[in-house]
């Protein structure tokens, strides 16, 4: 399955500043790129207000009847919130899950209406979930919306919450929000079998004009079926750096893979010269070679994909 994270809620007006609002075609641009797992956990949830929230559920699980979608994260009540997604592909069930660390102090609007986001300190109904999803599936994948803007170290909280929950069965943790590439590791259970967690993918596209910004992740792994035991793996962990790409005035706005990219285009970035302008302007090939190297261990890097 090919997973996407969306940061904003789909409702049709024009948004404001943070306050998120993506036209729908903007969904059907996700869609027909390939995307057929959407994780709508996020802190920008309640940009629209609760009505835009339950219509954007709605929103998606219309598409998900149309696609063959499996959308996740933000439910309609709290017996959608229970009902554990699992994606079937080529033989192997996939269970997904997705958590939201924080939804920009709008939190309490939810408790007026029967809509429902499970949020990372709610440990005990994640505990369940991944305990029943591991009953269900082969694979449990977690989309985990942790951490601040613009970090790059990993905080200890984040790193006792991945610990529990491949404890409690996750395979592989998909960490989000800060905007920026992080570390990633193997964390092993008290039975030998072991856990992937990605502490934070980056950002896949974006606008914005750090240079720590514009480097992601790109996960890549494979999932392998024992044909005796049927004992269940992941190989070849790691991920591929990918660059967010724009020149002047945001245009020409593409994501590469790292292998796709180079010095040429590197000198064409609009980053450098963008309004507002970041902190950290300081641009070029060098530039995201050190960013990778600092942030993602080498045994985990895949630069010729």
């Amino acid at each position: 399955p090919v997973y996407i994270r969306k940061s904003n809620e789909v409702r049709g007006a024009e948004g404001g500043v943070l306050l998120f609002n993506s036209p729908p075609e903007v969904a059907d641009a996700v869609i027909d790129l390939g995307f057929d797992v959407i994780t709508m956990a996020n802190n920008h949830l309640l940009d629209m207000g609760t009505d835009g929230l339950e219509e954007s559920i709605n929103f998606w699980n219309r598409k998900a009847e149309e696609h063959n979608l499996t959308v996740l994260g933000a439910y309609l009540n709290e017996e959608d919130a229970n009902n554990i997604r699992v994606r079937e592909v080529n033989g192997v069930k996939i269970a997904f899950l997705a958590y939201a660390h924080h939804i920009n102090g709008f939190d309490g609007l939810l408790d007026t209406v029967p809509l429902r986001v499970v949020k990372n300190e709610e440990e005990d109904v994640i505990e369940r979930q991944i305990k029943e999803a591991k009953q269900k599936a082969d694979v449990v994948i977690v989309s985990a919306h942790w951490g601040e803007d613009d970090t790059t170290v990993v905080t200890e909280d984040r790193i006792e919450l991945a610990n529990k929950m491949v404890g409690w069965g996750a395979d592989v943790i998909l960490g989000c929000h800060t905007h920026t590439a992080e570390t990633m590791e193997w964390i092993e259970r008290d039975d030998g079998t072991r856990g992937f967690v990605y502490y934070s993918m980056g950002n896949f596209i974006c606008a914005q004009t750090d240079n720590f910004n514009v480097v992601g992740e790109l996960p890549d792994f494979d999932i392998v079926v024992d044909g005796e035991t049927n004992e269940v793996t992941l190989e070849n962990v790691g991920c591929i750096p990918t660059i967010v790409h724009y020149e002047d005035g945001f245009s020409n706005m593409k994501v590469y893979p790292y292998s796709k990219y180079s010095e040429e285009p590197a000198e064409r970035h609009g980053l450098p010269y963008a309004v507002p302008q970041g902190t950290y302007t300081e641009f070029g090939w060098d530039v995201i070679n050190r960013i990778i190297e600092e942030q993602i261990p080498a045994e985990f890097r895949k630069l010729d994909k």
